[in-house]
């Protein structure tokens, strides 16, 4: 069996780091990823939690800003739980496994803004504000 996903995408919600009772710090945040599903070549985006630990999670937290490109290698991971109302619930999230930045941030080059609106695949501007977030 194999549980492997592979994810491009831009940061959707800046890094949300804490830390388990044992002191290890755990990423959360969104990416948003474009998909394109339409003759006319317009796209759709889905956002996708991701979850970093250790490392991958403070290098989240110090590099991984809002509109930075990133690389996410991981699994796919669901959660299930009981709501207060007795209802079965679940959702999906990656677990990252490895984490890389694809474009230069702030501090990573000449002159480099990390959040500066970044150009979509034909040049145009994009948003990438996700409509779930809190």
């Amino acid at each position: 069996m194999l549980n492997r996903v592979l994810l491009i995408g831009r940061i959707a919600t800046a890094p949300e780091v804490s830390y388990t009772p044992a002191g290890v710090p755990v990423a959360k945040f969104r990416v948003a990823c474009d998909r394109n599903r339409r003759e006319d070549g317009t796209h759709e985006t889905d956002f996708i939690d991701v979850e970093a630990w250790r490392q991958d999670a403070e290098f989240a937290q110090q590099y991984l800003a809002v509109g930075r490109l990133v690389h996410v290698e991981g699994k796919l991971t669901v959660d299930q739980w009981t709501n207060p109302e007795g209802q079965r619930r679940r959702a999906m999230k990656v677990t990252a496994m490895a984490l890389k930045g694809l474009d230069r941030g702030q501090n990573q080059g000449q002159g480099a803004n990390q959040n500066a609106p970044q150009d979509g695949p034909d040049n145009e501007m994009v948003d990438y504000t996700d409509p779930f977030a809190g």
